[in-house]
């Protein structure tokens, strides 16, 4: 039976406030592999920050991503009718 819990990401504890997740929190937190989430960056699909040389994602950008997926996939659907 499966729990109706959200899925929680496991941070680490650093410094960085706990909204701000690296490109692996964020593949895991999508279930992706983290060369997918590179490609969403390049592809401009998801939104992200350079902290030096290391991007850094908002949670509501992630969340946002979620959203705009999903209303893809609605649309597609209604199309396929």
């Amino acid at each position: 039976m499966e729990s109706s819990a959200p899925f929680v990401v496991k941070m680490r504890m650093t410094k960085t406030p706990t909204n701000l997740m690296t490109v692996e929190e964020a593949a895991a937190y999508l279930k992706v592999d983290p060369k997918t989430v590179y490609r969403l960056i390049n592809d401009k699909e998801i939104k992200a920050f350079l902290v030096g040389r290391v991007y850094r994602f908002e949670m509501k950008d992630i969340e946002d991503f979620v959203q705009k997926s999903k209303l893809k996939v609605q649309r597609a659907a209604k199309r396929s009718y």
